[in-house]
């Protein structure tokens, strides 16, 4: 796919009921993309492949069998990319770092000095145009040398990281203040090591779900603390930047009364997974979480929980790990229990671990988009996960690092349907600031162009500019 041209489509933060939204003076409006989805010259300049590069060869892996190699050229285009986000005006630019074109076996034993220049280049660019950057250290594309090794299965997989984490922060922390360690870990766990939900993205290991599903989750967590704790303690009081992680969350709506703890349960299993251990008091798995794999694995017969344990010293370097909480908010999902036998057909292993029936309300959740599309339209979701987050983690700093939706079909650059989205979620956002006393940063909208939609391919389009 190459970039022939760019249109600008309509965006506009007057809510659809005619409200004007007042934002503080301080809110930061950004936009993002990540490495895979948009840089392209996948095999070149150096860069070894990257899980994703192995598995579009997959037939029938991506919707439109098409690749990344190309993407949207941004490799070779950044400057038109930043002119573009400048005459947006977006404050800030979130984008990722690829591993494998830092690192091309994965280690810091080789490093790519192309690489290396084009992230300077790139992030010099950016602060040219006065803009921010937020970069993330991990957005899905682990280099393929290091899923040979076992990849997130692999315990070393927590030095692997923390010595490239630390390879960024001495390269570029002189100029980037706002680090994000992991992009959507457990979207990364359902959908790469799992993939029975109808969704299977790269690395596409499937039939272990079970035990790798957790095996993974302990190691990402691990892997953010590891890198953490080699920001904060040889980087941080000197280049004075922050430190977060963004994890991607659904608010679980119960079908009824009867269903509140199953959703509560739910929404601790989903999102408390990587939030509880980060941002909560006790630094460790929601305790709902642990009860029930607990259960489940001795009622399977396992002389050990699924759920790996953390330790004392693992639970403390957790907590608090983390100088803000990036939230990534697409739409919502309601939750009942399940009548007699009804569980046993699940297709995925977590939610049949949480013990729900998972659905959305064709009344009250719309859908958005192409026909069956993913996104469904509940923007309350969010200002609900964001009332949660000040009682549950003491209101720590949220930047929304990504929200929006794919193009309806025949609305061409009018994007009615994505400006309907946006302001919705807008107007949510600034209700929960205004009325709520949420600690919100900011607002990132995903994304500025059209881009390789993982395995949608470019079927689908989030852009706010068109991509051809």
């Amino acid at each position: 796919m190459s970039r022939r041209a760019a249109v600008a489509r309509k965006v506009s933060i007057t809510h659809p009921s005619g409200d004007e939204l007042h934002f503080p003076a301080n809110f930061t409006w950004a936009a993002a993309t990540a490495a895979v989805q948009v840089e392209g010259a996948a095999l070149t300049y150096g860069k070894g492949p990257s899980i994703w590069d192995e598995f579009v060869k997959r037939p029938g892996a991506i919707v439109d069998n098409t690749s990344a190699n190309t993407a949207c050229d941004s490799y070779h285009k950044f400057k038109e990319d930043i002119a573009i986000l400048k005459y947006v005006g977006v404050q800030q630019y979130r984008f990722s770092i690829s591993w494998s074109r830092l690192l091309p076996t994965g280690t810091v034993e080789e490093i790519n000095e192309e690489g290396v220049q084009y992230y300077h280049d790139l992030i010099d660019a950016v602060l040219e145009a006065g803009i921010v950057p937020m970069v993330t250290l991990y957005h899905w594309d682990l280099p393929l040398a290091l899923n040979d090794r076992g990849g997130w299965l692999n315990e070393k997989i927590v030095e692997w990281f923390g010595n490239y984490s630390s390879l960024c922060f001495q390269l570029y922390g002189e100029k980037v203040k706002h680090w994000i360690t992991l992009n959507e870990p457990y979207s990364q766990i359902q959908n790469g090591y799992c993939g029975d939900d109808g969704t299977v993205h790269a690395p596409g290991i499937q039939g272990e779900c079970s035990w790798a599903a957790y095996l993974v989750g302990y190691h990402m967590l691990l892997a953010h603390s590891k890198a953490s704790m080699i920001y904060r303690e040889a980087f941080k009081d000197v280049q004075n930047g922050r430190i977060g992680i963004s994890l991607n969350v659904n608010w679980i709506l119960p079908e009824s009364e009867d269903d509140e703890d199953l959703a509560d349960q739910a929404f601790q299993m989903m999102f408390g997974w990587f939030a509880e251990p980060i941002f909560g008091r006790e630094g460790d798995y929601p305790v709902a979480m642990t009860e029930r794999i607990e259960f489940l694995s001795r009622k399977e017969g396992r002389v050990t929980s699924r759920l790996p344990a953390l330790s004392e010293k693992q639970v403390e370097e957790l907590t608090g790990s983390a100088d803000f909480l990036g939230i990534n908010y697409y739409n919502s999902l309601m939750v009942r229990k399940p009548r007699k036998g009804e569980l046993t057909k699940v297709r995925s292993q977590l939610k049949r671990d949480i013990g729900g029936i998972f659905y959305y309300d064709p009344t009250g959740l719309s859908g958005i988009g192409k026909p069956g599309s993913w996104i469904k339209y509940y923007p309350e979701g969010l200002r609900e996960v964001l009332r949660n987050v000040r009682d549950r983690f003491g209101n720590v700093p949220v930047m929304i690092t990504e929200n929006g939706c794919m193009d309806t079909p025949g609305e061409d650059a009018e994007d009615e349907t994505r400006v309907f989205y946006i302001t919705g979620h807008l107007a949510e956002i600034c209700r929960a600031i205004q009325e709520d006393g949420c600690n919100v940063l900011g607002y990132t909208v995903w994304s500025i162009m059209d881009n390789f939609e993982w395995a949608d391919g470019y079927t689908s389009r989030f852009g706010l500019y068109y991509v051809s």
